[in-house]
């Protein structure tokens, strides 16, 4: 990793890592019954950088982008259950769940001074987050198969002494419709696929007061 301040208004970190996964956990199935096992090797490399630009006390930007290379390396078979062996939900061709291969964010934000004892600052948010597997099987039926991007913002009212602050945000302002998990049983006589979706368009005020 690295952490700089190549200028006085500009900071950036950057990380490589490089991770070798033993007995990795996965889910088997036994008849509808989920088991989980020490059952395979997996492989996560990937990279991270941050940015965070401040040409002044009230203008500020940040960014970040990330991406993931998971894998698996192996597999060990399950242990038969008596006369019945577990079915697996991997191979090695399955991505490792909830790896999105990139990831990337940016933020901006000004503070106005309106007042003696006050002040203001609007904030905006993007998001990006490739697509993504909720399962060591990789089933469709429940994946984060589209990309997903995400706008969110927000007006803060600060006190300058810090005892009043109002938050008034909006979350997924765009209103998009996409899974943030899953589970499925879809190799069972009784088969079934689970899906839960993120929240629509939220609005929030929130006051706090520090005594």
């Amino acid at each position: 990793g690295l952490k700089m301040d190549p200028l006085d208004t500009l900071r950036i970190n950057l990380a490589a890592f490089s991770t070798d996964y033993d007995d990795i956990q996965m889910t088997y199935r036994l008849g509808v019954v989920p088991l989980l096992f020490n059952a395979g090797v997996a492989s996560i490399d990937g990279g991270e950088m941050e940015l965070e630009f401040a040409p002044t006390e009230d203008f500020r930007l940040d960014l970040s982008v990330g991406y993931l290379d998971a894998s698996f390396d192996s597999i060990t078979p399950p242990p038969p259950f008596g006369p019945v062996t577990p079915t697996a939900t991997a191979t090695l061709d399955s991505r490792l769940p909830f790896t999105p291969e990139w990831q990337g964010h940016v933020g901006l934000s000004y503070t106005f001074h309106p007042g003696s004892n006050w002040s203001l600052t609007p904030r905006a948010d993007l998001s990006y987050t490739d697509e993504q597997y909720f399962d060591a099987g990789n089933s469709p039926e429940i994946a984060q198969d589209d990309a997903v991007t995400l706008l969110s913002a927000s007006v803060t009212l600060t006190s300058d002494d810090d005892k009043w602050r109002f938050v008034l945000a909006a979350a997924n302002l765009t209103d998009e419709l996409y899974p943030v998990a899953g589970t499925s049983s879809l190799t069972t006589a009784s088969g079934y696929s689970e899906i839960i979706y993120a929240r629509p368009r939220t609005v929030s005020l929130s006051v706090t007061r520090n005594f």
